[in-house]
């Protein structure tokens, strides 16, 4: 009996010794890379042994590169699987792909080719027959991107997660600047979150849809560290905003909601539902509106100073713009292309905060200017330099002739001029980049198109021409915006002023209608 043991084992030793060539080289060497694993593994004509899967998905008898797009066309498909994040915030609903998911294919499939391929004969031996008798199932390990799974979560919750934070900035005299937060506050403990997103890909799962829980702690501390990156003037911009005194208290008001704003890494901001509603209840007045072609008295006119004054502030700190629209008729206080139209939800501005650390934003009025500043950390070179610069690419004459309407307020035989005849503009804004000077990009950042109008008069009831010798021009002209100060004024402005102690009764949506009017003149 001994001696046929002997016999078998022998015999089977020369089978496996067939190989050792091979074996051993494979062996000796170093394991590679995964930038190199394919033609390490495939040039020397290595195949994944019999009865050996990974995730599920039998790989039996494949080379490496063969193994590799099998699993990642299968790993392809779990991308467009629903995640469900839920808190008591709220609950977002999203895919894998938009929260970043990736598989480790490489290392799967460098295990699995492993198995019977590598280390001494009797281990490659002892595991090709354990393979072949129990099989073996390789996990793929796959996760969600951090940064992905924040802004998500920033994105969609942010406002909630930080609702009710205030926070200080304070000047110190070398011009440096911090920002403290005032209270207590949450924040979103991101680590946790995708270790729980995790553990259900790493589940026994299979591409199905699944839900998982957003992780919220006391986060002052935290949040606080984030807050101390703010040390940089980003981007800063003014416009002279002096005009009638119902227009300004509305510019002087809107400020003020958005004035001390902090948006983190991810966080986004509306500036309409920031400032509205935009109501006499609220503290706004009376002022003139765009409604149409022409302007009418609302509530609310002048925002939209408001709203393009800090456009252009972000654009000079190259804050990520998600929505801006621009008037229907050119406005006097910035150059075409550079404003942004506040009406309703009908034409807003948006933006998010596309940093890696949190930005301030700054809105004062003083000395008849508005002005913003956006203060962050400044991570681009000192020698790159940017200049907003503005287009004309077409001039549209304004329509001949007259638009008359009939006002029965005025006395018989009266013509009246209410707006001069307005040029129409296709313009585009660009973003010019210096690097030491020269000029090495041009980035177009909008295309803007204002109407022409014609001259609108107003007319009595029954009014012929000739009733009048000459028209009598009642249109009020505005005060065109003088040069921005190159350093806007440090002292602080004073508090905005508060609406009337007994508002008139004001309905709960702005007056404008929102198909045809924007908050301005």
């Amino acid at each position: 009996m001994k001696r046929i043991l002997s016999l078998i084992l022998a015999f089977v030793m020369a089978l496996v010794l067939i190989n050792v060539p091979n074996m051993k080289a494979i062996a000796d060497e170093a394991t590679p890379d995964d930038a190199s694993a394919a033609d390490y593994y495939d040039s020397r004509d290595i195949k994944i042994k019999n009865n050996i899967s990974i995730d599920g998905v039998d790989v039996s008898g494949l080379s490496f590169g063969e193994a590799v797009e099998k699993i990642n066309s299968v790993s392809d498909g779990y991308k467009s699987a629903n995640v469900t994040l839920n808190c008591d915030l709220g609950n977002i609903s999203t895919n894998l792909d938009n929260l970043g998911f990736f598989s480790d294919t490489d290392g799967a499939v460098k295990e699995a080719i492993a198995c019977g391929n590598s280390g001494n004969i009797l281990k490659r031996y002892k595991e090709t027959k354990q393979v072949e008798a129990e099989g073996k199932d390789v996990s793929l390990v796959s996760s969600v991107n951090e940064n992905k799974l924040s802004e998500i979560i920033e994105g969609e919750l942010g406002s909630k997660i930080h609702v009710g934070n205030e926070y200080e900035l304070s000047k110190a005299e070398d011009g440096t600047v911090s920002v403290k937060i005032l209270g207590a506050t949450q924040s979103v403990d991101v680590e946790a979150t995708l270790a729980g997103i995790n553990s259900h890909l790493s589940d026994n799962w299979h591409g199905d849809a699944f839900s998982s829980d957003i992780i919220i702690n006391d986060g002052t501390g935290k949040k606080q560290q984030e807050l101390d990156s703010i040390k940089d003037l980003l981007g800063e911009f003014s416009t002279n905003y002096s005009s009638a005194s119902g227009r300004m208290k509305n510019v002087e008001r809107a400020t003020s909601f958005l004035n001390g704003k902090v948006l983190f890494p991810g966080q986004g901001l509306s500036v309409y539902d920031t400032i509205s509603p935009i109501t006499a209840a609220n503290g706004y007045y009376d002022a003139p509106v765009f409604s149409g072609n022409t302007t009418k008295p609302g509530i609310g006119g002048g925002v939209c100073q408001v709203s393009t004054t800090l456009y252009n502030a972000l654009l000079l700190a190259e804050v990520s713009i998600t929505r801006r629209d621009n008037h229907g008729m050119t406005v006097h206080y910035v150059d075409l292309a550079r404003d942004a139209a506040i009406s309703g939800h009908v034409q807003n501005l948006e933006f998010v905060n596309n940093f890696d650390t949190p930005i301030y934003i700054e809105g004062f009025c003083y000395g008849g200017y508005v002005t913003f500043r956006i203060y962050g950390k400044e991570t681009r070179p000192a020698n790159r330099k940017i200049e907003l610069v503005s287009k004309t690419i077409k001039v549209i004459s304004p329509p001949d002739g007259e638009e008359i309407t009939e006002d029965p307020e005025l006395p018989p035989g009266t013509k009246v001029t209410t707006h001069s005849a307005r040029t129409g503009y296709v313009a585009e804004l660009w973003k010019n980049v210096y690097v030491d000077g020269v000029l090495t990009d041009s980035i177009k950042i909008n295309s803007s198109t204002y109407v022409a109008t014609p001259k609108q008069v107003s007319v009595s009831p029954g009014y012929q021409e000739g009733d009048e010798d000459e028209d009598t021009d009642t249109e009020q002209t505005t005060t065109e915006a003088t040069e921005a100060p190159t350093e806007a004024p440090t002292e602080a402005p004073t508090e905005a002023t508060e609406a009337p102690t007994e508002a008139t009764e004001a309905p709960s949506e702005p007056t404008v209608d929102p198909d045809t009017g924007d908050y301005d003149n």
